[in-house]
């Protein structure tokens, strides 16, 4: 194995988290409000159909689940190149969230340029969150 200096992979993997997660913020989108659901102005949205279903037509089971590629917004892990180096952030796995404090830990792995073999590492994450319950969505600060 090649003997390398490390800290610039470091700097490189902290700035592959932060665009990764910037990435996928700016992935999220709003949902159009449901049949019947009042808008974000307080409008009404479009009504469901009335009347008799057509001849054929069956109810959604109750308990049917999508499946998990539709309930997944961002696929994991996330992988991202900068200088022929590959940096990749595994899903991050909660280790304690109260509302306020948010701690976290998630795999990672760099793949320097030339090099058949990753590295792999743990980053710890901690952030100061903001629920907007309205809205549905979490601010880290």
């Amino acid at each position: 194995m090649t003997p390398f200096n490390r800290t610039p992979i470091v700097l490189a993997l902290a700035s592959a988290v932060a665009l990764l997660s910037c990435a996928s913020s700016r992935k999220e989108q709003t949902p159009p409000p449901a049949s019947g659901a009042l808008s974000s102005l307080g409008e009404p949205g479009p009504l469901p159909p009335t009347g008799p279903a057509p001849a054929g037509a069956t109810a959604p089971a109750p308990d049917a689940q999508p499946p998990a590629s539709e309930v997944t917004p961002d696929p994991w892990p996330q992988s991202a190149d900068a200088d022929g180096n590959k940096y990749t952030l595994y899903q991050p796995q909660l280790d304690s969230w109260d509302n306020y404090n948010y701690r976290a830990h998630a795999a990672v792995s760099v793949l320097p340029a030339g090099s058949k073999d990753p590295v792999f590492g743990v980053v710890e994450l901690s952030a100061v969150t903001i629920v907007d319950r309205t809205a549905q969505v979490v601010h880290l600060e």
